[in-house]
C-alpha cells in the first residue's frame, strides 16, 4: 500500500502523543503552504532546476514533518527530477503536489477542527 495523505496517529506519535503540540505543528504548517507552493510554481514556470530542486525539497521536508506521506512522496520525486536536470515531468508533478497541498491542508483542519 502506498503513503496515505495525512497520518494523524503518526504525527502525534512524533510528538510524544502532545495533541496540542501537533496542532501547533500543523498550524506552523498551513500558514507555509502557499509561500511554499507559490516558490515552486514560480520555478517550474521559469525552468530553473536547482529552484525547483530547493522549493521541492523544502515542501518534501514539511510533508514529512507533519506525516503527510503523499505529499511527501510527489516531493521527492520532483526533487529527484530536478537533481537530474530533467524537468520534463515537473509541471505535471508540481500539479500534483498542488493538488495534494489541498487535500492534505484539508485532512489536517478536520483534524485541528475535531
Amino acid at each position: 500500500m502506498g503513503a496515505v495523505l495525512f497520518d494523524p496517529q503518526e504525527l502525534e506519535a512524533r510528538v510524544a502523543g502532545d495533541r496540542e503540540l501537533a496542532c501547533d505543528v500543523l498550524q506552523t504548517f498551513l500558514q507555509e503552504t502557499d509561500r511554499a507552493l507559490a516558490r515552486l510554481v514560480d520555478a517550474v514556470g521559469q525552468a530553473q532546476a536547482p529552484a525547483v530542486r530547493a522549493a521541492a525539497h523544502y515542501i518534501k521536508g514539511m510533508a514529512g514533518n507533519v506525516a503527510a506521506g503523499q505529499l511527501c512522496e510527489t516531493c521527492r520525486e520532483l526533487e529527484a527530477a530536478a537533481l537530474a536536470g530533467d524537468l520534463t515531468s515537473a509541471p505535471a508533478l508540481t500539479a500534483r503536489v498542488r493538488t495534494l497541498m489541498g487535500e492534505t491542508t484539508s485532512a489536517m483542519r478536520r483534524y485541528l477542527d475535531a
